[in-house]
């Protein structure tokens, strides 16, 4: 019949999108691998972090799975409001597609080809309707990939500063631009779970995103706000390292994140007071 010679149309061609879909994984992570593993690609220059240039390789490997695990996990705990994760992970594959499209093309591609996918997802996710069920979410599997991403990205730019327009000093930054306000979002809750003699690993609602649904913003708007304010973070960051060195621009991003949640907490505080 009709609808039968259709179904299997429809099968074919899926088996033919599974065939294509294998061979751009397989692609993907068979450069991932001669890079990473062949080339042996870690974070081998702190570029002036704390006075530090070229480190041996040993504390170098040290600093690079601190630093996988931790971003990862640190996109992972950003995503709390539909879109939120996936704005983050959006500005950094678009900017890393213009950071590595000369020295490294073929990952440039590969964060235009992760932003492509993150678009179409964003629809879905923020805009999606359960009733229809076209509503999607990324879980742990999907920002914790998202992650890993980002900071695979960051280790290569860090090694490849052909591209860079600034000096060598302030390449670390440029680099990992991206990862700064998830990392110090989860730096600052750690540290407040401390503080009140909590485990630093246990759940609680201190995150940046609870700390604006808490003003009574929606979850898009917080979503919208909190992707925004890491775009501020990562302009921000490039062109003050056009403009002084490395460790200064990390007091700077520090002195004004930690200004800014404390005048964000006062904001709720008084709000709860109303």
């Amino acid at each position: 019949s009709y609808s039968f010679k259709m179904r299997l149309i429809v099968k074919a061609k899926e088996r033919e999108m599974h065939v294509v879909v294998g061979k751009c994984f397989r692609f993907f992570f068979r450069a991932i691998n001669k890079e990473y593993v062949w080339n042996a690609a870690y974070i081998n220059n702190l570029h002036g972090i704390f006075g530090l240039q070229e480190i041996p390789d040993a504390l170098g490997w040290f600093i690079t799975l601190f630093a996988v695990i931790y971003c990862t996990n640190a996109i992972n705990f950003i995503d709390g409001v539909d879109g939120q994760a996936s704005a983050i992970a959006l500005t950094a594959m678009l900017y890393y597609a213009w950071l590595l499209h000369e020295s490294l093309p073929v990952y440039s591609l590969a964060c235009i080809a992760i932003a492509g996918a993150l678009l179409a997802f964003m629809k879905f996710n923020i805009w999606g309707n359960p009733v229809k069920k076209s509503k999607t979410f990324m879980g742990d599997t999907g920002s914790l990939f998202l992650g890993l991403a980002i900071v695979m990205m960051g280790v290569l730019a860090n090694n490849h500063t052909t591209t860079m327009s600034a000096s060598t000093d302030t390449v670390f930054i440029m680099s990992f631009a991206p990862l700064f306000l998830p990392c110090m979002d989860v730096v600052r809750v750690v540290l407040h779970r401390v503080r009140m003699g909590l485990n630093p690993f246990s759940a609680d609602k201190n995150h940046i995103h609870h700390k604006f649904l808490a003003l009574g913003l929606s979850q898009h708007r917080v979503s919208f706000t909190v992707s925004m304010i890491n775009v501020i973070v990562v302009a921000g960051s490039c062109l003050l390292a056009q403009l002084t060195d490395a460790n200064t621009v990390i007091l700077v991003i520090l002195l004004v994140w930690t200004i800014s949640n404390i005048i964000i907490t006062r904001l709720i505080k008084e709000k709860i007071k109303k």
